[in-house]
């Protein structure tokens, strides 16, 4: 049981959401399915599917199941001898009841077997993550910030004397969260955790300028501190610009080089620059650098 000492830390709770899976029936496919659907349970997930063997449309049941669920998950594994590019096809049901997953406006996540080409396009521009059956770590990562922004429920604690006050969700809007928050800049300007979760608060706003430059400002003040440059890293990112995102996360390891999570988004980083490039002769050293960087990152979060 929890000292009560430890309440006030305590920032989120997951709570229960229900996800339709579409995934194959085949045999060769049930090792991956149970090990993705456990992962999905831990996060507060409870997994429903079609229970059926090789359906050939999206039944009556399907359709109402996957109305009545918050969560699209489909799993597009392999099927049949691969096509002359080398490409593999996937179940037919699987794009159908992708598409009525979109149809009926359900947040949709998306892992798709490495060498599946097909699977229905992306409808507008939906993420995927790939995965590669005997070694899906990486998936599985790429999916729990996804995963838990739908199941995970902000909390409000506080301790006075022997009374315990729990409550769900913050009822601060978001205005002013940031007048507190840059009432506490300048009442605390060397607390480099403000000035981060300020410049985290205006993005979430939408003012991704005003972000990045809080952000600047801060590696001027704290020019060796990782946590800057790594969210730098990210803001770039997020606003398309992949050559100053590169340069920051690298920045980042140099002034830490045990946070996984560096190693890990550099190396997304260097595989979307990959992408960027039309040549082999340039693609592939870029690519080589991703996987060393992917790899390090995994070592160093197994070792925690």
């Amino acid at each position: 049981m929890l000292h009560p000492a430890f309440f006030p830390i305590l920032k989120f709770a997951v709570r229960h959401a229900a996800a339709f899976v579409a995934h194959s029936f085949a045999t060769e496919d049930e090792d991956i399915i149970n090990r993705l659907t456990d992962f999905f349970a831990k996060l507060g997930v409870s997994c429903e599917s079609g229970k059926r063997a090789e359906p050939t449309s999206v039944s009556d049941k399907v359709q109402k199941r996957i109305r009545d669920c918050e969560l699209f998950i489909g799993i597009f594994t392999r099927r049949g001898e691969p096509h002359e590019d080398g490409s593999y096809g996937t179940p037919a049901w699987l794009v159908e009841e992708k598409a009525l997953a979109i149809a009926a406006h359900k947040k949709v996540l998306i892992f798709v077997e490495a060498g599946v080409k097909d699977f229905g396009g992306t409808q507008g521009d939906l993420e995927y993550i790939k995965f590669d059956r005997n070694n899906f770590g990486d998936a599985l990562i790429s999916a729990i910030d996804y995963v838990l922004a739908v199941t995970s429920v902000p909390l409000q604690s506080r301790v006075e004397g022997n009374n315990i006050h729990i409550s769900l969700g913050d009822p601060t809007s978001p205005r002013e969260k940031l007048e507190q928050l840059q009432k506490a800049k300048t009442d605390r300007p060397l607390d480099v955790g403000v000035r981060l979760a300020l410049a985290t608060m205006l993005q979430q706003t939408g003012d991704n300028i005003a972000a990045i430059r809080e952000l600047e400002h801060a590696k001027t003040d704290f020019p060796n501190n990782p946590d800057v440059a790594h969210q730098l890293g990210h803001m770039h990112h997020d606003s398309g610009d992949l050559s100053k995102a590169i340069s920051y996360y690298e920045k980042s390891i140099e002034l830490n080089s045990a946070q996984p999570k560096f190693y890990l988004c550099y190396a997304k980083a260097l595989y979307e620059k990959s992408k960027n490039l039309d040549k082999p002769s340039r693609r592939r050293p870029v690519l080589d650098k991703a996987k060393r960087f992917l790899d390090q990152g995994l070592l160093i979060l197994n070792q925690a």
